[in-house]
């Protein structure tokens, strides 16, 4: 099945100086030279907003984030207790790993020959565990 484009541009006369093909899109303006993807990774880059409660909000996602980073980082133990949260983050968080849905069940297949296997392990026990 074709897929129709939904963008339909205001009437131009032609010949005008403004006059282009219907089916052009003008590019982007990236307005700036830094990378927009760097400035998106850092927690606090919203702020300032013109409005407090913007800002209230963002710091506090910002530090809920941290505190439960850096918890999965004691949960997993070892090397992770004390690493930075980026490298929680990048050995713990960000997994390259594929679920399965099988019989009702959902099962998480991780690499092979991962490096910090142990350490996700650790934390999902910890996490899994009913309190005492």
């Amino acid at each position: 099945m074709a897929r129709k484009n939904s963008y339909r541009p205001t009437a131009i006369t032609r010949g005008s100086p403004t006059a282009r093909s219907p089916w052009c899109r003008p590019k982007p303006s990236t307005g700036s030279t830094r990378s927009s993807s760097r400035s998106d990774r850092r927690p606090l880059a919203h702020l300032p907003s013109g409005r407090f409660s913007a800002n209230d909000a963002w710091l506090t996602c910002a530090a809920i984030a941290h505190n439960l980073t850096r918890a999965a980082g004691h949960l997993a133990a070892g090397a992770n207790a004390t690493a930075r949260t980026a490298s929680i983050r990048t050995r713990i968080i960000n997994v390259a790993a594929r679920l399965a849905h099988r019989a009702r069940t959902v099962h998480l297949h991780l690499p092979e020959r991962w490096p910090w296997q142990t350490a996700f392990e650790n934390l999902f026990t910890e996490v899994q565990a009913t309190p005492a």
